[in-house]
């Protein structure tokens, strides 16, 4: 079968094509896992093309055919051209399908080169779900999450995650907010960014998963807990028990590639968690901000300070801060009578 080619050629929105069909559908956005000009060459069009998302795919397979001479449509011979879209979620993608010979189609090739490409120990698949924050925080961010800056870092991130080895894994991405909602938070803990070893990083600042070995940052705010509350040290590093009570553990920066820290940094991430800050202070009262080492007490000129807030500060619980502050902060039995003295259920830390 002929080459085809296809283009990105639009993002949209369901009001851009039909505002009569879904008028309140701009709220979702535009489709962040393509980029407006990308370019992927199918030979097989029964096979999916690498780096190109199976969902989609799904979608336009049969147009491909179409423009490829797999389908007898005598109308379609006269042609080498159609426009075809998919669905994410309710946000739109054009794509130019055109039929090429196979000169034109190794412009492309010699292109796609030049990048990183996946394979099979480092590329992870990505779906439109990894990408999407639970309904309670699209309804306070969705202004933000408009914002062109934040559409340019979904998709680099998604590129990200097709061509290098990215943590947490792409279904963690918003672990911090999927497991407690917008309105249920009681305590903000900020961290920087993932964890950069392989297995580590669960989408929750400080925390690995089961089985993992815990990390020493990780060990010395047990130490603090046991000290400050005469509890026992826990033999599990995940720390979903205290998002599942309304503790939210957010990293300024979200992903990290594997063994390079602070890689995703300046990329958008920390534009997006500061106005997280922000509005969580502007819209909720008497929270909790445990804020260690310098980088998370510079947000603290994010919070409101006119709402009621509780904000702790200490230095970072690494081994070469931990006991210049951070041991002996008693930052969690303060966090539990702040929380009762205003009516809310203490956390079992």
């Amino acid at each position: 079968m002929p080459t085809c080619k296809i283009t990105v050629i639009k993002r949209t929105a369901y009001h851009d094509l039909a505002e009569e069909y879904m008028r309140d559908a701009s709220k979702f956005g535009v489709c962040n896992l393509f980029r407006e000009g990308q370019e992927f060459i199918v030979r097989d069009p029964f096979r999916l093309p690498e780096g190109f998302c199976e969902w989609a795919w799904g979608d336009i397979r049969h147009h491909i055919l179409m423009v490829s001479g797999g389908a007898d449509m005598a109308w379609m011979k006269q042609r080498n051209t159609l426009i075809a879209g998919c669905t994410d979620w309710f946000r739109p993608v054009l794509f130019k399908i055109e039929r090429i010979d196979d000169d034109t189609a190794k412009t492309p090739r010699k292109q796609a080169k030049s990048n990183k490409q996946p394979t099979s120990e480092t590329a992870q698949s990505v779906s439109p779900s990894n990408f999407a924050l639970p309904t309670s925080w699209q309804t306070h961010l969705r202004g933000e999450m408009a914002q062109p800056y934040f559409q340019e870092l979904m998709a680099f991130v998604q590129q990200e995650y097709a061509t290098r080895a990215v943590y947490p894994p792409a279904d963690l991405l918003f672990s911090a907010f999927q497991a407690v909602p917008f309105e249920q938070v009681k305590v903000v803990i900020l961290g920087q960014d993932p964890y950069h070893g392989k297995g580590q990083a669960n989408g929750l600042a400080f925390s690995v998963s089961d089985g993992v070995s815990v990390p020493p940052s990780l060990k010395n705010i047990f130490q603090e807990i046991a000290q400050d509350l005469g509890q026992p040290i826990p033999t599990s590093g995940n720390l979903m028990r205290w998002a599942e009570q309304g503790v939210l553990l957010l990293n300024a920066i979200l992903t990290v590639v594997e063994k390079t820290p602070r890689s995703h940094q300046n990329k958008g991430w920390e534009r997006f968690t500061d106005a997280v800050i922000r509005i969580l202070s502007e819209q909720r009262e008497h929270l909790v901000f445990l804020l260690w080492g310098a980088y998370a007490q510079k947000k603290g000129d994010l919070i409101d300070r006119q709402r009621g807030h509780l904000i702790l500060e200490a230095a970072h619980p690494s081994p070469y801060s931990a006991a210049n502050g951070f041991f002996g902060c008693r930052h969690f039995s303060q966090t539990n009578v702040f929380l009762e003295t205003h009516g809310l259920t203490p956390i079992r830390w």
